[in-house]
């Protein structure tokens, strides 16, 4: 069973068709695991601490620090957390208004869940553009 996610149903109400978010997540004590959920536009969601198994359509990914996730509008997707270290992620949300057609033409046509492996440097350099998108989307002076 797949639910929309009523937190997300308003994350994109405005006009500026993007949204930055910095959350951390505990496994519940209840052993309740989350459902899977999807959502009409696209994330990158980047972990920043913890451990966890992300499910995208069906596919199975392991997802530590450095792990990056690309979803698609309607993806279906969830994760369940392996331990009970604090899961933290940066989450970047934005509309299909946000990028060129020929790049929203190109991910949907390949529905391929795109992951990757960040370290290093690369993990440093996207966890600081992460601080300065989440820093400027919560400022009062945008821009």
């Amino acid at each position: 069973m797949f639910m929309q996610n009523p937190e997300f149903s308003k994350v994109l109400k405005d006009e500026s068709h993007i949204c930055v978010i910095h959350s951390t997540h505990r496994r519940p004590d209840n052993g309740t695991k989350r459902s899977p959920h999807r959502h009409p536009f696209f994330s990158i969601e980047l972990v920043c601490e913890g451990r966890t198994n992300h499910y995208i359509n069906g596919e199975y990914y392991e997802g530590n620090k450095g792990s990056i996730f690309l979803f698609s509008p309607f993806d279906s997707h969830f994760y369940e957390y392996l331990d009970d270290t604090p899961l933290i992620l940066q989450s970047l949300y934005f509309s299909e208004d946000f990028l060129p057609d020929e790049i929203v033409s190109a991910l949907h046509v390949d529905k391929t869940p795109y992951a990757a492996k960040l370290s290093g440097s690369e993990f440093s350099d996207i966890c600081r553009i992460f601080d300065i998108l989440h820093h400027e989307y919560n400022s009062s002076n945008p821009f």
